[in-house]
């Protein structure tokens, strides 16, 4: 085999792997006006976050303030099985915000079907991450999202603490969701989390929404509200099995 030949196969596998802007389930900037499938009420918006920039994002300062994004306008799509991204950037206060998915025909803001969630700071810990890993009717108690048997925290590889968040500050989180075996993974700026399982409504998706429930107490506004930001769903990148070093033409490559 030449190796002009293995080149070419090399290019066709990555190019395979990689996923181009139109594969995107959902892409959403806020700060180029794309709004997509977005409705919201009590107090969720697009605010100019920094009137200096003009930069734009999704805000959240009321008590069960939700905005709802549907992947497609006629609900005509829905993620079902395999592995799927989900990928944001989020900066919070002090309250707690959870990342809701959305069959065909679900009302607003189902906290039993939370892949993320964000506890208080009256939390433990503060800002932890946790998982609503069943789909019943109960709700998290107030100040501790981590106090119910059927959420779990999201834990990096090793750790014996939750991960957690900081207060006002932007942080990149990609989670990937396994829809065949209920797991998912949490990234939360480039830390791994371990995986968590349990998930049993993982199928027949068709949107997601975020709902947050500020602290009132011991803070000052701009401390009680959510941004959201650069929204983007998408198939999971297959992974690479394995690397090998081959021979060809009497070398190693």
């Amino acid at each position: 085999i030449s190796i002009s030949l293995i080149i070419a196969m090399l290019i066709g596998l990555l190019t395979q792997v990689s996923f181009a802007e139109s594969s995107d389930i959902l892409n959403i900037d806020f700060e180029d006006g794309n709004i997509g499938a977005l409705t919201a009420k009590d107090g969720a918006a697009i605010a100019d976050l920094d009137a200096a920039d003009g930069s734009h994002c999704l805000s959240i300062d009321k008590v069960n303030g939700v905005a709802r994004i549907m992947f497609a306008s006629d609900s005509a799509q829905a993620l079902t099985g395999g592995k799927y991204n989900f990928e944001f950037d989020v900066r919070v206060g002090w309250g707690g915000l959870s990342m809701s998915l959305f069959r065909i025909g679900d009302n607003y803001g189902d906290y039993g079907k939370g892949i993320f969630s964000i506890g208080t700071q009256f939390s433990s810990p503060k800002r932890g991450l946790k998982a609503y890993t069943a789909n019943g009717a109960k709700k998290p108690p107030l100040g501790n999202a981590g106090s119910e048997s059927y959420i779990k925290g999201y834990r990096a590889l090793g750790a014996s603490q939750d991960m957690a968040l900081t207060s006002n500050k932007w942080h990149h989180i990609v989670i990937e969701a396994d829809f065949d075996a209920g797991t998912t993974v949490l990234s939360m700026d480039g830390v791994q989390s371990a995986p968590v399982t349990g998930f049993d409504y993982l199928s027949g998706i068709g949107g997601i929404g975020f709902k947050w429930s500020p602290q009132k107490k011991d803070c000052d506004d701009s401390q009680k509200e959510a941004y959201i930001d650069n929204i983007r769903i998408y198939r999971a990148p297959a992974a690479v099995s394995g690397i090998r070093l081959i021979r060809a033409n009497g070398k190693d490559n």
